[in-house]
């Protein structure tokens, strides 16, 4: 918790008159992680978690997202976007 604080710190205290950088991606290098680090990747060893392949109710969507939860924020826009579409008095009029 101290080094999450300490490198949120860091970041904050950078001179203004750098190139802006990706902070998420200056964050995770600090840990020695990347974008690609996160998510959801099973190991083999895991004998008790479910296998996705096998549950019965899931939606078509969901591993993609599980497995790479950065692209949950496009993916939402695009149904908020068809919902708009959807919803307004243009479309409903038809």
């Amino acid at each position: 918790m101290l080094q999450s604080v300490l490198v949120a710190l860091s970041l904050i205290t950078q001179p203004v008159n750098q190139p802006q950088q990706d902070v998420l991606d200056s964050l995770l290098s600090r840990i020695g992680w990347t974008k690609d680090s996160l998510g959801f990747h099973p190991k083999p060893s895991w004998g008790r978690f479910p296998d996705m392949n096998r549950l019965p109710y899931l939606l078509p969507f969901f591993p993609d997202l599980y497995n790479n939860p950065l692209s949950v924020y496009e993916f939402s826009r695009g149904i908020v976007t068809s919902i708009k579409q959807y919803l307004s008095e243009d479309y409903r009029s038809k």
